[in-house]
């Protein structure tokens, strides 16, 4: 048994790194990159030396360098817990996901204590009540619960708690909507 765990915990390592270059990959594909952006708005608003702030940007971030030096940066500094820094919160990323990771264990607990305790009464009722027609009910209710993506019973269940609210996009003044079309 102990060999069994500890080949399973060895192959976690290449489908991690293989996790990890598929997902740079992905993140590399859409041309251009956040500073390209950047760039276009300071040039449209008119800033003075635009390019030589972006060009230092890239040099400090590695963004100058090859694909693969890229990857080992940003591998290597999330190993340290290095998560790098949040241009559109102008803060590094390790406090953003800090600070909102208490309430995501909050939340994942008490998903899981509604879970259970819906699911416990539900199997218990229906493990007694064999074929009846309630048991059918909870059995296909549970089905559905199953089939239903998460994210669209949470939307759900937003929209009936705060209604629905049409806001428009946010646009900063002087920045043009092509660059916020895909």
């Amino acid at each position: 048994m102990l060999s069994f765990v500890v080949r399973r915990l060895l192959q976690i390592i290449p489908t991690l790194i293989l996790i990890s270059i598929v997902g740079f990959i992905i993140i590399q594909l859409p041309p251009g990159d956040y500073l390209t952006t950047l760039q276009a708005e300071m040039e449209a608003t008119g800033t003075t030396g635009a390019r030589e702030h972006i060009e230092q940007l890239r040099e400090n971030y590695g963004l100058d360098r090859p694909l693969y030096m890229q990857y080992w940066m940003w591998v290597s500094g999330f190993v340290r817990g290095d998560f790098g820094f949040s241009f559109e919160h102008q803060r590094p990323v390790r406090d953003l996901v800090l600070n909102r990771f208490l309430l995501d264990i909050f939340l994942a607990v008490t998903t899981m204590a509604f879970t259970w305790i819906v699911a416990l009464p539900i199997g218990i009722y229906s493990a007694t009540h064999k074929y009846s027609m309630t048991d059918h009910f909870f059995t296909g209710f549970a089905f559905l619960g199953l089939a239903v993506p998460h994210f669209l019973i949470a939307l759900l269940f937003l929209i009936s708690r705060f209604g629905w609210r049409w806001q428009r996009p946010f646009r900063p003044h002087g920045v043009p909507y092509k660059l916020f079309l895909p």
